[in-house]
């Protein structure tokens, strides 16, 4: 039940993503590439049947991050994330650490994405979760000892 739930929302996502991929992924991306995604987006095959550099996408919605479509590359912009391709989708979980300026940059190495703005898909899925939580409890520290200081 639990993995069908799974499939269910992967499939969710990949319909809310348009069966064809961004037209500067179009250069990138072989024949192969968009009959999976085809597939995929059209839930006749399941999130094991994606390959390596396709799978980001059911990683992202595991670890809700808000990351709409399968990329190598990510770039910070702002509040935003920016894809190669020119997306620009806005993470709440970002915007509220910019306001902490000073962990930003520790998150994002943490979860992959360098200072310059770039990261590997794989950096991303794997430690985001843990990073966030961690940056997290670091901000309350932080804020905590803040508070010590102005008493």
């Amino acid at each position: 039940m639990a993995k069908q739930n799974q499939l269910d929302r992967h499939r969710e996502l990949a319909n809310s993503v348009s069966p064809e991929p961004p037209a500067d992924y179009a250069r990138t991306w072989t024949k192969k590439h968009h009959t999976i995604w085809r597939e995929y987006a059209s839930g006749k095959a399941g999130v094991d049947y994606l390959p390596s550099d396709l799978r980001l996408l059911a990683q992202a919605v595991d670890l809700e991050l808000p990351i709409l479509e399968c990329m190598k590359d990510i770039r910070l912009n702002g509040a935003t994330l920016q894809t190669p391709a020119g997306s620009i989708i806005t993470n709440p979980s970002l915007l509220a650490l910019q306001k902490m300026s000073s962990l930003q940059n520790n998150l994002l190495r943490r979860i992959g994405i360098s200072v310059d703005g770039t990261s590997r898909a794989r950096d991303i899925s794997k430690n985001a979760k843990s990073a966030y939580k961690t940056t997290a409890a670091e901000a309350d520290s932080k804020s905590d000892n803040n508070d010590q200081l102005l008493m």
